[in-house]
């Protein structure tokens, strides 16, 4: 395919980047084609000026012919009145005939002038329609001159029109033809693939935190996909960077439809051996009766970077969808609903269903193990994470007791917040928790006396108010066995 031919098209081959001698020559033409706009934009003044010129005439010259049809409109109704008068003439004549030259001198002299006077008459009427009916057919002549003078004009000024519009027709074409040269030797042609997939990453991204942001309400936006249906360069740069196809978005159901099974597997099938960070869509559903199982499809997936799923009390959507899959899950989002005051979504679990989880976030969701071995050695979970805006203890403590393997373990609470806690506990050991990430004001509370930490070595303190009483809480909490012994590290935040 040449270059010429990808200028017409410039939806294919978007990717080729020109060669030195084809730069040069799309160069050249870019330059003879914006002479010739300059030409046609002279062109084009000269012949807007001729048109209006040729205007403004051809409105004098309709004046003119206006004015010559009325005066020939009046020639013609004087010419009916003169004519009208001939009959009383003639009548007048016929008259005469019979009349008898008076025998007295002067009745006779009377008679004599009467009769010259008729006779003059006669002519004088006879050389006005005469000088009428010569005077109408020069006003005839005329109109049909103006006539044929008007006609003339406008088929000028429609000539000129058509020129006017073909210089319009023709300036835009070569702007478009030169614009598309341009996007060929334009730095976007120099830009590599990497550069641009480095881009689309930052939009996705921006995109995802958005929806993220407004907790994923509507529909998803796919901005992966959209991409991708640009142009053909954009589609091959997507293509071949599975990393711009980790976010995927998973209806909220048992059974997918045929149309989310395809993309879901079309996203599957570019990322390759890359992890996705994969979520639930609050307000999708599925296709019930479809036969196709959305933990089928989940089971195909080489692992998850992030999986996100939301947590409801009226089933086990999330349980029975983590037991079914069979990979590595690099974090695991368990979202409940929010309700001012509730320690969050109750949500029990079983081992097998976090066999697999190295990194726990519980949002609003108040976690339980049930039918589980405390020291099952298949678990992988190191770092549990709760956000929860009231913590039942009891709950909490007995939920990492179940966790063996957790080594760091995170609190956030929004303010407002409350805490249950009752402090009847039997004596618990956390034997690898090496790191507590905590708001000052609960750490007493949640690490009491019965909860042992013999691999504590690092502490950050959130939301310090150096306050009397948040100092004690502090004092209490590294009095209990040797813990101010074992911290080596202490981070604190405002």
């Amino acid at each position: 395919m040449s270059l010429i031919d990808t200028i017409h098209d410039p939806n294919k081959y978007k990717n080729r980047i020109p060669t030195l001698n084809e730069r040069q020559f799309l160069i050249s033409m870019i330059h003879q084609e914006e002479e010739e706009i300059s030409s046609i934009e002279s062109q084009l003044v000269d012949a807007q000026r001729l048109a209006v010129s040729q205007l403004i005439v051809l409105q004098e010259s309709e004046a003119t012919l206006e004015a010559a049809k009325r005066v020939n409109c009046l020639m013609r109704v004087a010419l009916g009145r003169l004519r009208d008068t001939s009959f009383d003439i003639d009548s007048l004549g016929e008259m005469s005939a019979t009349w008898k030259r008076p025998s007295t001198p002067p009745p006779q002299v009377a008679f004599d002038n009467l009769m010259t006077e008729k006779e003059r008459l006669v002519e004088s009427h006879s050389q006005s329609i005469q000088s009428s009916q010569i005077n109408l057919q020069r006003a005839a002549q005329q109109v049909y001159q103006l006539e044929e003078e008007v006609e003339s004009r406008r088929s000028i000024l429609a000539f000129i029109d058509d020129s006017i519009r073909s210089f319009v027709d023709r300036r835009k074409q070569l702007s478009y033809q030169i614009d598309k040269k341009k996007d060929l030797i334009g730095p976007r042609r120099r830009i590599p693939a990497e550069v641009w997939a480095l881009i689309f990453n930052e939009y996705i991204d921006e995109e995802e935190a958005v929806y993220e942001n407004n907790q994923r309400e509507g529909r998803a936006g796919y901005p992966t996909l959209r991409l991708s249906h640009v142009c053909r360069f954009w589609r091959e740069t997507v293509q071949t960077h599975p990393v711009l196809w980790r976010y995927i978005a998973l209806p909220r159901a048992t059974e997918v439809s045929r149309n989310q099974w395809e993309r879901i597997n079309h996203y599957r099938l570019h990322l390759g051996v890359s992890l996705p960070i994969a979520y639930i869509i609050p307000d999708s559903r599925g296709g019930t009766g479809s036969g196709l199982r959305l933990s089928d499809l989940l089971s195909r997936f080489a692992g998850f970077q992030v999986l996100e799923l939301r947590v409801s009390r009226r089933n086990s959507e999330a349980e029975d969808l983590l037991a079914s899959l069979n990979t590595s899950i690099g974090e695991l989002r368990l979202i409940g609903t929010f309700k001012s005051g509730n320690a969050g979504t109750s949500c029990p679990l079983k081992v097998m269903a976090l066999k697999h989880v190295k990194n726990l976030q519980c949002i609003y969701v108040q976690p339980s193990i049930r039918n589980s071995v405390p020291h099952d050695p298949t678990m992988a979970i190191s770092v549990v994470g709760f956000t929860q805006s009231n913590i039942d203890v009891r709950s909490i403590i007995l939920f990492l007791d179940a966790l063996p393997t957790v080594t760091e373990v995170s609190f956030s609470l929004p303010y407002p917040y409350t805490i249950d806690g009752d402090g009847l506990r039997s004596p618990i050991v956390l034997p690898n928790l090496s790191t507590i990430i905590i708001p000052l004001a609960v750490i007493d509370v949640l690490f009491t006396r019965e909860v042992n930490l013999p691999s504590l070595t690092s502490v950050s303190l959130l939301y310090c108010d150096c306050g009397y009483s948040n100092l004690e809480r502090w004092k209490g909490f590294l009095s209990i066995m040797k813990r101010r012994q074992q911290i080596t590290h202490l981070t604190v935040s405002g």
